[in-house]
Protein backbone atom coordinates (compact mmCIF):
# COMPACT_ATOMS: atom_id res chain seq x y z
CA UNK A 1 0.00 0.00 0.00
CA UNK A 2 1.45 3.09 -1.06
CA UNK A 3 0.81 5.92 1.84
CA UNK A 4 1.61 9.36 -0.13
CA UNK A 5 1.81 10.80 -3.42
CA UNK A 6 5.56 12.43 -4.47
CA UNK A 7 6.01 16.12 -4.85
CA UNK A 8 7.75 17.22 -7.57
CA UNK A 9 9.26 19.63 -6.51
CA UNK A 10 10.67 18.13 -3.34
CA UNK A 11 13.27 15.24 -3.28
CA UNK A 12 11.92 11.88 -3.29
CA UNK A 13 12.16 9.48 -0.69
CA UNK A 14 10.90 5.91 -0.39
CA UNK A 15 10.69 4.52 3.04
CA UNK A 16 9.84 0.57 3.13
CA UNK A 17 8.82 -0.68 6.70
CA UNK A 18 6.57 -3.12 7.67
CA UNK A 19 5.28 -1.79 10.80
CA UNK A 20 2.24 0.45 10.15
CA UNK A 21 2.81 2.72 12.80
CA UNK A 22 6.72 3.35 12.16
CA UNK A 23 5.72 3.81 8.79
CA UNK A 24 3.29 6.28 9.41
CA UNK A 25 5.36 7.77 11.91
CA UNK A 26 8.75 8.35 9.72
CA UNK A 27 6.01 9.47 6.41
CA UNK A 28 5.08 12.60 8.86
CA UNK A 29 8.18 13.27 9.78
CA UNK A 30 9.74 13.72 6.33
CA UNK A 31 6.94 15.30 5.37
CA UNK A 32 6.80 17.69 8.54
CA UNK A 33 10.15 18.54 7.13
CA UNK A 34 9.31 19.30 3.35
CA UNK A 35 10.12 16.44 1.99
CA UNK A 36 7.99 14.43 -0.26
CA UNK A 37 8.06 10.53 0.39
CA UNK A 38 6.19 7.63 -0.54
CA UNK A 39 5.66 4.35 1.73
CA UNK A 40 5.52 0.81 1.40
CA UNK A 41 4.71 -2.25 3.56
CA UNK A 42 6.92 -4.68 2.02
CA UNK A 43 9.57 -4.54 -0.46
CA UNK A 44 7.35 -6.63 -2.53
CA UNK A 45 4.95 -3.56 -3.32
CA UNK A 46 8.02 -1.24 -4.00
CA UNK A 47 9.65 -3.23 -6.47
CA UNK A 48 6.25 -2.60 -8.01
CA UNK A 49 6.28 0.97 -8.17
CA UNK A 50 7.45 1.98 -11.52
CA UNK A 51 8.34 5.92 -10.16
CA UNK A 52 10.66 4.47 -7.32
CA UNK A 53 13.75 4.67 -9.38
CA UNK A 54 13.37 8.64 -9.75
CA UNK A 55 13.82 8.61 -5.64
CA UNK A 56 16.76 9.94 -4.39
CA UNK A 57 16.97 8.15 -0.79
CA UNK A 58 15.59 5.05 0.34
CA UNK A 59 15.01 4.29 4.08
CA UNK A 60 14.67 0.38 4.63
CA UNK A 61 13.86 -1.47 7.70
CA UNK A 62 16.19 -4.53 8.03
CA UNK A 63 14.16 -7.61 8.75
CA UNK A 64 10.92 -7.60 7.00
CA UNK A 65 8.44 -10.63 6.34
CA UNK A 66 9.09 -10.70 2.18
CA UNK A 67 12.34 -8.96 1.75
CA UNK A 68 15.01 -7.97 3.81
CA UNK A 69 16.56 -4.54 3.77
CA UNK A 70 19.31 -5.81 1.74
CA UNK A 71 17.17 -7.48 -0.51
CA UNK A 72 15.27 -4.17 -1.23
CA UNK A 73 18.34 -2.35 -1.70
CA UNK A 74 19.69 -5.23 -4.64
CA UNK A 75 16.28 -4.66 -5.93
CA UNK A 76 16.57 -0.86 -6.70
CA UNK A 77 20.27 -1.25 -7.84
CA UNK A 78 19.32 -4.10 -10.36
CA UNK A 79 16.79 -1.30 -11.85
CA UNK A 80 19.91 1.03 -12.35
CA UNK A 81 18.83 3.44 -9.43
CA UNK A 82 21.63 5.17 -7.88
CA UNK A 83 20.10 7.17 -5.10
CA UNK A 84 21.05 6.40 -1.04
CA UNK A 85 20.24 3.99 1.27
CA UNK A 86 19.59 4.11 4.96
CA UNK A 87 19.10 1.29 7.06
CA UNK A 88 16.86 1.12 10.12
CA UNK A 89 16.94 -1.58 12.69
CA UNK A 90 16.29 -2.89 15.55
CA UNK A 91 18.91 -5.45 15.67
CA UNK A 92 22.30 -2.57 15.72
CA UNK A 93 25.46 -3.93 16.35
CA UNK A 94 28.65 -3.71 14.73
CA UNK A 95 28.72 -6.37 12.19
CA UNK A 96 25.48 -5.75 10.82
CA UNK A 97 26.52 -2.33 10.36
CA UNK A 98 29.35 -2.89 8.45
CA UNK A 99 27.68 -5.41 6.16
CA UNK A 100 24.92 -2.60 5.64
CA UNK A 101 27.47 -0.60 4.01
CA UNK A 102 29.39 -3.34 2.20
CA UNK A 103 26.08 -4.06 0.66
CA UNK A 104 25.27 -0.60 -0.28
CA UNK A 105 23.66 1.39 2.57
CA UNK A 106 25.39 4.64 3.33
CA UNK A 107 24.07 4.62 6.83
CA UNK A 108 22.52 2.52 9.50
CA UNK A 109 20.47 3.82 12.83
CA UNK A 110 19.09 2.00 15.50
CA UNK A 111 15.12 1.75 15.68
CA UNK A 112 13.52 3.48 18.03
CA UNK A 113 15.40 6.18 15.99
CA UNK A 114 15.44 9.57 17.40
CA UNK A 115 13.79 12.52 14.97
CA UNK A 116 16.12 15.11 15.07
CA UNK A 117 18.66 11.87 14.53
CA UNK A 118 16.75 10.51 11.19
CA UNK A 119 16.08 14.18 10.28
CA UNK A 120 19.62 15.04 10.56
CA UNK A 121 20.86 11.66 8.65
CA UNK A 122 18.07 11.99 5.47
CA UNK A 123 19.33 15.70 4.82
CA UNK A 124 22.65 15.03 4.87
CA UNK A 125 22.33 12.00 2.34
CA UNK A 126 20.08 13.82 0.41
CA UNK A 127 22.63 16.55 0.15
CA UNK A 128 25.44 14.22 -0.68
CA UNK A 129 23.04 12.60 -3.57
CA UNK A 130 22.93 16.40 -4.69
CA UNK A 131 26.08 17.10 -5.10
CA UNK A 132 26.72 13.84 -6.67
CA UNK A 133 23.79 15.34 -9.30
CA UNK A 134 26.16 18.50 -9.90
CA UNK A 135 29.69 17.32 -10.56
Amino acid sequence: MVDAAYDENAPAVLVVEDDAGVRRSILMLLKAHGLSAKAYGSGATLAQDPLACAARLLIADWQMPDMNGFEVLASLRSTGWTGAGLMLTGFYDAILAAKARQEGFQEVLPKPVLDHELIGTVTRLLGEQRAKVTE
